[in-house]
């Protein structure tokens, strides 16, 4: 019954019941920028089963679930093409594949070390994998770099329960993650 649909608008911007005016004015951000609020290297790292199968892949760990993108430094010859899964789990999950986050892509200029940065995009991510090079790459080649408009914590908080220190400081970190 489409007796009490309201009548369509065009604008850019629409509030309620009515389109708004524009005054087509740049304004500033009203919000805190985008920063590195943290970096990690990984702590762990295996091999596993390349979702293309004449490749290598190496599953690493983050020590921290973060909001953010990665900072890799690597050689490789000219067209080597490597994929990047993101993803909070070490493994499938519920069905869900690796990449489950995101995935990355890049392709190799061969001319030396290269860093490999995206600048554009951000992945919810504790597990990363690395597909397309021979060997893992060394922990301090990688950097996970947490993205967040809180620079800084708003309070702290500390108890003799190490159980309940931990579940602040995962909260503390849901809500860095969460504010980009």
């Amino acid at each position: 019954n489409s007796s009490k649909w309201g009548k369509v608008y065009t604008a850019d911007t629409y509030s309620g019941s009515k389109p708004l005016e524009i005054a087509n004015v740049f304004k500033a951000e009203l919000m805190e920028p985008v920063t590195v609020v943290e970096t990690f290297n990984p702590i762990e790292v295996a091999p596993i089963e390349a979702e293309k199968k004449e490749n290598k892949a190496y599953i690493y760990k983050i020590p921290q679930n973060i909001a953010g993108t990665l900072r890799i430094k690597a050689n490789a010859p000219k067209g080597t093409e490597i994929i990047i899964y993101y993803n909070e789990f070490p493994e499938r999950v519920n069905g869900g594949y690796r990449g489950q986050n995101g995935t990355d892509k890049y392709v190799f200029s061969g001319n030396g070390v290269e860093i490999v940065e995206f600048d554009l995009v951000y992945h919810g991510f504790q597990y990363i994998t690395i597909e397309g090079l021979d060997n893992p790459l060394p922990f301090e080649n990688i950097e996970a770099l947490a993205f967040s408009t809180l620079d800084k914590g708003v309070s702290t908080f500390e108890s003799s329960n190490s159980e309940m220190n931990q579940f602040v400081k995962n909260l503390s970190w849901t809500l860095r993650s969460n504010f980009v």
